[in-house]
């Protein structure tokens, strides 16, 4: 019926049944962690991919004065598919609750320095932001800000501060 061999094996089993189990068990539980990674790695990279996507987020970025033409030139380099200038301010930003708290605080008043980046498309710019709250078109005088920034400044939508 069975070999020696394999009424040895059975025998084994049999006297450390306990020790066989737990064997038998890390190796399911390697093979379903192993299963589930690869199942979250294949959506996590289907749902970066359409992220980047999206949003068009930039491959590369270069600093620099650019003329049209400069900015030209690269989007005429083969494999480059958009490229866009953006305007660089930089400045102090100052959150004003009213205009008597304002004068109140003239001397006290807290500011940080801000960098804010622009660009004159509105519609198909590289990088779009996300929006949280408020509207992906700006009129003028208004300005997107980081969430996280906001967050740590206490600032709402329809706050107003001093560039």
């Amino acid at each position: 019926m069975f070999d020696i061999k394999t009424k040895l094996l059975l025998r084994k089993i049999n006297k450390q049944l306990a020790i066989f189990i737990s064997a038998v068990f890390i190796v399911a539980l390697a093979v379903l962690f192993f299963v589930a990674v690869k199942t979250v790695y294949r959506d996590f990279k289907l749902s970066a991919e359409n992220y980047f996507e999206d949003n068009l987020l930039d491959d590369l970025v270069l600093f620099g004065i650019f003329s049209e033409d400069d900015i030209k030139t690269i989007k005429d380099i083969n494999g480059v598919e958009r490229a866009e200038g953006k305007h660089r301010f930089q400045g102090k930003i100052e959150k004003i609750e009213s205009e008597t708290e304002a004068e109140e605080k003239k001397e006290n008043k807290e500011s940080i320095d801000a960098i804010i980046y622009g660009t004159d498309d509105r519609y198909t710019r590289i990088n779009k932001p996300y929006v949280y709250k408020g509207k992906y078109i700006l009129e003028t005088n208004e300005i997107t800000i980081n969430k996280n920034f906001a967050d740590a400044r206490s600032l709402e939508i329809g706050d107003e501060i001093e560039l």
